[in-house]
């Protein structure tokens, strides 16, 4: 499901500190050649059936099974925007687990795992009638936020060095 969201005016997210850079290197091409995968993307995300919130909170089953559905809301609020993400196995990107020894995947059984940042973020947003959690993950929040999960966390670093 990819759903097309409008941001509240009193949601403000940070903005990393090189977005123009960032958003023109994600959204160009250097040989200026079309992108065939995005084509399609946009091509299907035409073709997908606009739903309510209403639509996925009393039937989900035969809705989401086969289909691809957009709805429009507003985000009214970001659940975690103090972390919006967190260490995932660099082999299955679930979440790690911090242990005496190291990070450790349970998914993979894997002990002093290697990690890699992963943007988790859980919005609440509303259709109008009503509202759902949505958990953005990399790709979608890159286009969202502007930045990649490495300049966000350290644009955050930076602003915490700063006021410290």
């Amino acid at each position: 499901m990819e759903p097309r969201i409008k941001v509240n005016s009193s949601f403000q997210p940070r903005i990393c500190q090189q977005y123009n850079l960032i958003h023109i290197a994600l959204h160009s091409s250097p040989t200026n050649e079309i992108d065939v995968q995005q084509l399609a993307v946009e091509k299907k995300i035409k073709q997908a059936k606009e739903i309510n919130i209403r639509d996925l909170l009393t039937n989900p089953s035969p809705i989401m099974e086969n289909t691809l559905c957009y709805f429009q809301a507003t985000i009214d609020d970001v659940e975690n925007k103090d972390q919006p993400w967190y260490d995932g196995c660099r082999v299955c990107n679930k979440r790690l687990t911090k242990t005496r020894e190291g990070l450790e995947c349970y998914k993979c059984d894997t002990k002093n795992a290697e990690s890699i940042p992963r943007y988790h973020i859980r919005l609440e947003v509303i259709d109008g009638n009503d509202k759902a959690i949505v958990i953005l993950f990399d790709e979608p929040t890159i286009s969202l936020i502007g930045c990649t999960i490495s300049d966000y966390i350290n644009s955050v670093r930076k602003i915490y060095h700063d006021l410290f």
